[in-house]
């Protein structure tokens, strides 16, 4: 499995430089699920479609899911499944009611890359609940469950001003790993890495 956690995805240049070295392929010849829908009402299709092209990916390769028709997204021919930022329990609450959670671990288990922005890097843990102190649980979820790729939380956009959260996370859970928005966290040969 090649998971790739970030704050920021490809919206920072540190990040995106780092992404690209750990996937170790050439975008033009990736394809990639975007999962937008922890921005379902603001995600602007169009523009994110540019910027993906502008560094390197290829229109043609570049499926958006839409919640409301999951079954067009499953058995796709992928390489990467990009998971944006956004709210993390809208998020959540979107991938419950389309079921697809069980398909993103699927792909995944069957070599596909997954790579978290953000709300994409927190779905993507142990447990969601944590972050209430940073999203608004508007949709009231009680499941508070990630897709456990990653087995621990994490706390995105680390700086100083979470530092206090983040003390107080170590009391309650196992172990919290931070990540700022110039870094990213990833897996080799079953070890976690932060660079």
């Amino acid at each position: 499995m090649k998971i790739i956690l970030t704050s920021s995805g490809f919206e920072n240049i540190e990040s995106l430089c780092k992404i690209k070295k750990v996937l170790n392929k050439s975008f033009d010849r990736i394809k990639m699920l975007v999962i937008p829908i922890a921005r379902k009402y603001e995600y602007k299709k169009k523009k994110y479609l540019d910027d993906y092209i502008s560094i390197g990916f290829k229109e043609e390769n570049i499926y958006f899911f839409n919640d409301e028709e999951p079954e067009k997204y499953r058995n796709l021919n992928l390489d990467l499944i990009y998971v944006c930022g956004g709210n993390t329990f809208l998020l959540k609450d979107c991938l419950n009611k389309s079921d697809f959670e069980k398909d993103i671990i699927e792909y995944v288990n069957n070599g596909v890359a997954y790579l978290g922005a953000s709300a994409g890097t927190h779905i993507a843990t142990k447990s969601i609940e944590h972050v209430k102190y940073f999203d608004d649980n508007e949709v009231n979820i009680r499941d508070f469950n990630g897709l456990n790729l990653y087995p621990w939380i994490v706390i995105c956009h680390y700086n100083d001003t979470r530092k206090k959260i983040y003390e107080e996370l170590k009391t309650k859970y196992d172990k919290v790993e931070t990540i700022s928005d110039n870094e990213i966290l990833y897996n080799k040969n079953n070890e976690w890495i932060k660079i």
